[in-house]
């Protein structure tokens, strides 16, 4: 699904991946570049993966949930070339 929005997000693209109602997999959109994605892959309704893009629509920054407890507890780093260059333990 496909949404046009009027604030902070000019799209959003939205999918439901089990079909239990909740969007799983969400990607945001300025000026059509993309700049971040959410993602729940144990299907909970917590965010499991974060990734934050710049405004050329790189890799920048990704959260992780590792232990899958509902908290963001991994911070990766990308270089230029959107390889991880640096993780943290939050």
């Amino acid at each position: 699904r496909l949404q046009h929005c009027d604030k902070e997000w000019s799209q959003v693209m939205q999918q439901d991946l089990n079909k239990d109602q909740k969007f799983d997999y969400q990607v945001f959109y300025k000026k059509q570049t993309i700049r971040k994605k959410i993602l729940d892959t144990n299907f909970d309704g917590k965010p499991d993966s974060i990734e934050q893009f710049d405004e050329k629509g790189k890799l920048t920054k990704s959260f992780e949930d590792s232990d899958l407890d509902g908290v963001m507890d991994l911070t990766w780093f990308y270089d230029e070339q959107e390889i991880a260059v640096m993780a943290e333990n939050e």
